[in-house]
This record gives structure tokens, sequence and C-alpha cells, in this order.
């Protein structure tokens, strides 16, 4: 879905600015602006960095096995973050759908809506794993793994505002939002 978004916004100058200002290092946004262009290298790029998500989320999940005094094997963890992101599968006979309706800026912003709701739920979806592997209740999570994904959003938030004034990203969103033509512009 995140391909396709790519694909038809590629010529859109308001999203390539939108993404230079999020995207501050040049080589990252050069690589991104490229694949853009190829759905299939975007989608095996993508592929690799979710596996290496996955790694990263099994050694977190690891790591936190000490503090809350609970044996799990690392293999453990990496399915359990395996299976965190089992609801993507979903996604799948949207993109089929939306292939040649993302023409259409209601199918685009859907398809975005859908795509943070998406990461909305893969969220839950690990604090539930979280609550099942340490055996705790649900206000220990919210409140332990809640706080400190806050906390680190807040804190990358803050220093990417300041060093990069992201309050003026809100305005080129709403231009973004706002453009008829995703594709041909």
């Amino acid at each position: 879905m995140i391909s396709l978004i790519f694909f038809e916004l590629r010529r859109n100058q308001l999203f390539d600015q939108f993404v230079a200002n999020v995207l501050v290092d040049n080589g990252f946004k050069a690589w991104i602006d490229n694949i853009a262009w190829s759905p299939e290298i975007f989608i095996t790029s993508f592929t690799a960095l979710f596996f290496l998500f996955f790694i990263v989320t099994g050694l977190l999940i690891k790591l936190f096995t000490y503090v809350f005094r609970v044996q799990v094997y690392f293999q453990q963890t990496f399915l359990a973050g395996l299976w965190s992101s089992s609801h993507y599968l979903f996604l799948m006979p949207c993109v089929i759908l939306f292939q040649r309706l993302m023409r259409i800026d209601f199918f685009m912003t859907l398809a975005v809506i859908i795509c943070v709701i998406m990461a909305a739920w893969h969220v839950i979806r690990i604090f539930r794993i979280l609550k099942i592997i340490y055996n705790v209740s649900w206000n220990k999570i919210l409140i332990i793994f809640g706080g400190l994904l806050i906390a680190i959003i807040a804190i990358i938030s803050i220093r990417y505002s300041r060093n990069h004034d992201m309050f003026n990203l809100m305005e080129y969103s709403e231009k973004i939002y706002q453009s008829r033509n995703y594709s041909f512009d």
C-alpha cells in the first residue's frame, strides 16, 4: 500500500517537498525517490526493513524480559514480533483493489487512513504480546510501554522540530491533501 502511495505521488511537487522536509538526509531521500519509481524494488526494500524491524523488536522484547524476570528465548520473541504484524496480510486484497483507484483522491486519502489504522493496530498487537509474554496487567503495559513510546515520540518530535522546523510540514500536508492531481503535476 505504501508502495502504491509513493508510486502515485512520485511526480507531485508538494509531496516531494514534504518528503524532503521529513527525510532531511539527501542520500536517503534520493534512495526513496529512486525506489518510488519502481514498486518492485520498493516492496523488496521495505520488506527487508520490516524484517530488520522484527529483529529489533525481538531484541527489545528479550531485553525487557530481564526487567520483568521472565525467561523467553530470542526465537520466541522474534516469532512474537512476526505475529504482531500478521494483520498486514489483510492489506493484500486492498492493494489489489486500490491499484487502479489510486488516481482518485478519495481512494488516495482512504489508503493513507488505512495505513495509519494498520500502524495503530500493530502497536496494540505488540502491547498485547507484551502482556502475554511478561504476564502482567494491561495497566502495567500501558503505563510502562505506552509511557515509553510517548516519551520517545515526544523527544524525537521536539528534537526534529528544533532542528528542521517540523511545524511547516503540517502546511505541506494540507497542501498535499488539497491537491487534486497526484500523479501528473
